[in-house]
Formats: C-alpha cells, sequence, structure tokens
C-alpha cells in the first residue's frame, strides 16, 4: 500500500459507504466523519457515486447522504470520456462489466476531482487497489484501513493543513 499524507487531497467514498455513514455503525466510519467536520479532511462524494444514490431504489435515508456531502459535478469531455473506457477496460479483468465498469466510474471519478484515497467496502475494488492506484495514483481501501493511515501519519507527525469550516 502506498504512504500518502491522508491529510492532503481529496477522500472520496463509494455508494456502498453511504449506508455505514447512515447507520453509523463502523468505528472507522465515525472517526473519518468526525475528521471531515473538524477540518482535517475532505470528504467528497464523486458525481457518479452521488447519481446511484439518488436512484429510487435506493432508501431515503441513505439517499440523504448525497446531499450532506460536497459533491463533484462536472460533464465529461469526449477525451476524458475515452481515458475513462480505456481504465476501465484495462481494470475490469475477468470481472463481468456489469459487475465491475460503475465502481471503476466511480474511483476515475474520484481520481479527475483530485481524489488521493476512495474509501470502499467492494471486495472487487480493493482487490484491484494496487493496479489502480498504478493508473491514477488513488489509494483504494477501506475506512478501517484509512484510518489506520490516518493514526500512521499522526504518529510521523506528517503537516496537517487544515480547511476552514462554517458552522
Amino acid at each position: 500500500m502506498q504512504r500518502l499524507n491522508p491529510f492532503v487531497g481529496n477522500i472520496h467514498f463509494d455508494a456502498n459507504i453511504a449506508d455505514h455513514i447512515k447507520a453509523l455503525d463502523r468505528s472507522a466510519v465515525v472517526r473519518i466523519l468526525q475528521l471531515n467536520e473538524e477540518g482535517d479532511i475532505n470528504l467528497i462524494v464523486p458525481q457518479s457515486v452521488r447519481q446511484e444514490l439518488l436512484r429510487s431504489a435506493t432508501p431515503s435515508v441513505v439517499r440523504s447522504v448525497a446531499f450532506e456531502h460536497i459533491f463533484t459535478m462536472s460533464p465529461l469531455t469526449s477525451e476524458e470520456q475515452a481515458e475513462q473506457r480505456t481504465f476501465i477496460e484495462a481494470l475490469r479483468g475477468d470481472a463481468k462489466p456489469e459487475n465491475i465498469d460503475c465502481d471503476l466510474k466511480h474511483v476515475w471519478d474520484a481520481a479527475k476531482h483530485g481524489g488521493r484515497f476512495f474509501l470502499t467496502v467492494d471486495r472487487r475494488l480493493l482487490k484491484r487497489a494496487d493496479k489502480i492506484f498504478e493508473h491514477k495514483l488513488i489509494c483504494v481501501l477501506t475506512p478501517e484501513d484509512f484510518v489506520t493511515q490516518i493514526d500512521a501519519a499522526l504518529a510521523r507527525g506528517d503537516p496537517r493543513p487544515r480547511r476552514n469550516v462554517l458552522r
């Protein structure tokens, strides 16, 4: 796993994390939300994840996560669409497109918008984490592994630039 300062850059999350944000059932997610609230990290919803959360099939309590966090929003140029397709095709492997392409699109979107970390509990993405980093320089990891990186950064004394938080 790559060693990046978790306090620098944007932290994006997968739709599967939204369930845990609402349930507060993972201590790592609770800690991440606290760090975001305090301005230590910048938690962002990728546009493609936001679109997934806004589907009518998504429970309303989980859907609300799409409105509670900063989200990316920009159309793709034809060049970016081609780059995204190339990324997805390179990382799909033997998985069926319907099982992985949408998730890879989320990671690509996060990287496009300055993401240094992408939090997920999706085993297919986690299995591809090293290859994803090689292609897009974004770390794909679980919330628990991200908190471990935060603790390691604190122990090393990594810089903690803070963003202004409006209260």
